[in-house]
């Protein structure tokens, strides 16, 4: 009896985890889009090669950013999610709080998340993408150039100790 007793508990940690997985994932997503959709700090930490976005937004020359960050707004309001995501949060929240736990409706406001998520991001490489394909060719070498500047940075910045706080 003891070890069905624990089976369960086992799974619902294991659930509040991924949800927490999750959570984290869609912060970054939205703190990724949030630092390409305004026109962020001049000074960035190390953390901006963390996101594979970055680098390529970063290339962008001033006004081709501006653009960017125009087509982002535009994707991303066209692909907005049909409900709000803090309210999804909320309903999380009751959900880890009910008792007994439901392990199916939370896979399944999980799932919808994740849903979500992935549509924002497949907007925002499809706008990246398009902007990219409508360069000339010298465009985009130029921009292949800043790029490769970009990543010789981050490398750089990567290779210095971290302050400790």
């Amino acid at each position: 009896m003891a070890d069905t007793d624990m089976a369960p508990k086992g799974r619902n940690w294991l659930r509040v985890v991924l949800f927490v997985s999750l959570a984290l994932n869609l912060l970054v997503l939205g703190a990724i889009a949030g630092r390409i959709l305004s026109d962020g700090p001049h000074e960035r930490g190390r953390r901006d090669g963390d996101d594979p976005a970055i680098p390529y937004a970063r290339a962008f020359e001033p006004d081709q950013r501006a653009a960017l960050r125009r087509d982002l707004r535009g994707a991303f309001e066209r692909h907005r999610p049909a409900g709000d995501i803090l309210a999804e949060y909320r309903q999380a929240l009751d959900l880890l709080r009910a008792d007994p736990f439901d392990p199916g409706a939370f896979d399944t406001l999980l799932d919808r998340q994740a849903v979500g998520a992935e549509a924002r991001r497949r907007a925002g490489q499809a706008v990246l993408s398009s902007q990219i394909a409508a360069m000339s060719p010298e465009a985009r070498r130029a921009y292949a150039a800043r790029l490769e500047a970009e990543l010789d940075r981050l490398a750089e910045r990567r290779a210095r100790p971290m302050p400790r706080d």
